[in-house]
């Protein structure tokens, strides 16, 4: 079963399996199983290594599993991949949400994921 899920003309996930693991990974957060989810993310950034939305999902279980830096580099990511073409469906999404685009909230987002880490720090000493 796993080779026949990597199988495709391109050697990547279809689309349906990239789907079918998106699904599966969402699920997981809604759990609590954020392990199980970064498992599933990790499967779907394989065959989508600049989906915006898989590295944003990705780092708010990162953040869960207090694994700030991880969640950082995360959100990193999503702010540069929200700028290309095959990312701009996206987009729309958050408009509802007050911001003017995903950039915009996964750059919003980074930010309080960075102070939660300063503050952490701090609070450590």
């Amino acid at each position: 079963m796993f080779n026949k899920l990597f199988s495709s003309s391109k050697g990547g996930l279809k689309k349906k399996d990239f789907q079918h693991h998106a699904d599966l990974a969402v699920s997981h957060q809604k759990d609590g199983n954020h392990m199980e989810a970064v498992n599933e993310f990790n499967i779907c950034l394989k065959k989508r290594p600049n989906d915006c939305n898989i590295c944003f999902l990705r780092s708010s279980s990162f953040k869960e599993l207090h694994e700030l830096d991880k969640a950082i580099d995360d959100l990193k990511v999503a702010v540069e991949y929200s700028e290309l073409d095959d990312n701009k469906i996206y987009d729309n999404r958050y408009f509802n949400m007050g911001f003017e685009s995903a950039k915009q909230f996964y750059a919003d987002q980074l930010k309080i994921y960075e102070r939660i880490k300063m503050l952490t720090k701090k609070n450590n000493k």
